[in-house]
């Protein structure tokens, strides 16, 4: 599996995307084929005091996208650090997870950035809420995710491997994360 992954960092040709009808979306790569879910997360990874010194700011709903169609029992987990923007467009415009899936056997998911999109720990325009924006908040998000994940698919005992990906700054995460 690794020498198969170092030839997909090394930018081998996919195929294109089988199903893919083209100018529609049909059988294509994109939110539609995949289900909406949502991860209880903590505002504040680090501390002991609630943000804000409130209750109500403990926690927020972190989105994700995934795509088990092709995944196989054992089979790694495509992991996409979500950066600073909605989720939904990099889960519409990532090709390369989408193309690779079926040959790995992967189960595909689309991680929401805290503070982008439908992930937000706060209402706009909350006083004193943007300290909780800074890529140790996200990278603890992340990796609460992934050990949510873990939990729910791998066999008893056992671990999934997870390839990152991302692009700019959900790049940089996803080599900060390993």
């Amino acid at each position: 599996v690794m020498s198969k992954l170092l030839l997909l960092a090394a930018g081998a040709a996919a195929a294109p995307f089988p199903g893919c009808l083209g100018s529609t979306l049909q059988g294509c790569p994109g939110t539609a084929n995949c289900t909406v879910e949502y991860f209880t997360q903590n505002v504040d990874h680090f501390n002991w005091q609630p943000p804000l010194d409130s209750e109500n700011f403990a926690t927020f709903k972190q989105r994700y996208f995934m795509n088990k169609q092709w995944h196989k029992p054992g089979g790694p987990i495509f992991f996409y650090f979500g950066n600073e923007d909605n989720v939904e467009l990099y889960v519409n415009h990532t090709g390369l997870m989408w193309e690779h899936a079926a040959e790995f056997g992967a189960m595909l998911v689309f991680a929401e950035h805290r503070y982008y999109g439908e992930s937000l720990p706060f209402s706009p325009g909350t006083p004193g809420c943007m300290g909780w924006l800074t890529t140790e908040q996200a990278l603890a998000d992340f990796a609460y995710l992934l050990t949510h994940l873990q939990q729910a698919h791998a066999a008893a005992g056992g671990r999934l491997p997870v390839v990152g990906f991302g692009g700019s700054y959900g790049g940089m995460m996803a080599a900060w994360f390993k």
